[in-house]
């Protein structure tokens, strides 16, 4: 997990919150609302990673636990009218299923990310860290040192 300790280097530099939870739990954590429980947050507090697919291109758009990915709102940031949601099946050679995508590892860290304006809103968010038992408590101001990102209204 090299680039783990890339964000927390990030983080420090930039005094931001990074906090690191490995095997936090014993049981596999999936869904943004069995983090939520498990980690004893709000859903509001739970970052969701979903990947989108337009024109052969993939993004992932972060948005709140307790939100929706709007694709309707991710076409039109994109001036299309093809956004669909990607198959997770193709990250099956990097290990990534669902549950486990986590933008500071490859290969999402290189893929494009579309940022939604409330995320950077909260003061901290919990995401796994690429596993089903550990989760990071962050500052959402570390998705801004992701090298291709995008902000906009991206949810419903």
């Amino acid at each position: 997990m090299k680039k783990l300790k890339l964000i927390e280097t990030i983080a420090h530099k930039n005094s931001l919150f990074f906090h690191h939870y490995p095997f936090a739990y014993k049981r596999p954590v999936i869904t943004c609302l069995e983090a939520s429980i498990a980690r004893g947050v709000d859903l509001s507090q739970e970052l969701k990673h979903i990947v989108v697919n337009s024109s052969n291109i993939e993004y992932i758009v972060h948005v709140l636990g307790d939100m929706k990915v709007s694709t309707v709102n991710v076409a039109k940031f994109l001036n299309t009218n093809n956004v669909k949601l990607s198959q997770l099946k193709k990250y099956n050679k990097f290990s990534m299923h669902r549950g486990t995508i986590f933008p500071f590892m490859e290969p999402f860290w290189s893929m494009k990310n579309l940022i939604d304006e409330n995320v950077l809103e909260k003061k901290w968010l919990t995401t796994n860290d690429g596993t089903l038992h550990g989760f990071i408590k962050f500052s959402p101001k570390l998705l801004l040192s992701l090298p291709h990102y995008e902000r906009g209204y991206f949810s419903q």
